[in-house]
């Protein structure tokens, strides 16, 4: 009996990890797209051709992470936090100076949103400027990127879209 109950409670987080997993993917592939045909350097800076794949990859584990072990509002902004802190930490306190460069690729290959916004920052006169609003987009605005993206499926999408779980 135990069993068939959690079955019916992880229904409701696998409908929700998987419109999160799809609002993501909608969201890197109108960016991508965009990126293409507007932004001139835009494939002079893409990863490869590979990143696609490997963007939907992370997009799915993240969205399955986020919404099965932190299925309430507050509780989904741990796991952005905790990149968002990790991140800007690597940025800020990396000796080596690869942290940044670490920290670009694998939002640039998860988030093309994100990754449109430095073709913007590019434009920034100050290079000391660049450099800050650079690292707070790439760390910490990655992290409120994907809480907003949660909050929006959890209270929005989710609850128009994801009745038939509860049936």
């Amino acid at each position: 009996m135990l069993f068939v109950n959690r079955r019916y409670e992880m229904k409701p987080n696998l409908i929700l990890s998987l419109e999160l997993a799809v609002v993501l993917l909608l969201l890197n592939i109108v960016s991508h797209l965009f990126g293409l045909y507007f932004i001139k350097d835009y494939m002079s800076y893409e990863l490869s051709g590979e990143s696609f794949l490997l963007s939907s990859l992370f997009v799915l584990l993240f969205s399955f992470f986020q919404c099965f072990f932190f299925s309430k509002y507050l509780k989904g902004l741990i796991p952005s936090l905790i990149l968002a802190i990790l991140f800007l930490l690597i940025v800020c306190l990396d000796g080596s100076g690869y942290g940044p460069e670490f920290v670009f690729t694998v939002v640039s290959v998860f988030s093309k949103p994100i990754y449109l916004l430095s073709f913007l920052i590019d434009k920034i006169a100050s290079d000391d400027l660049r450099v800050i609003v650079w690292n707070v987009t790439y760390s910490f605005g990655f992290g409120l990127y994907l809480f907003a993206l949660y909050c929006l499926v959890k209270r929005i999408i989710f609850p128009r879209f994801g009745s038939f779980a509860k049936k």
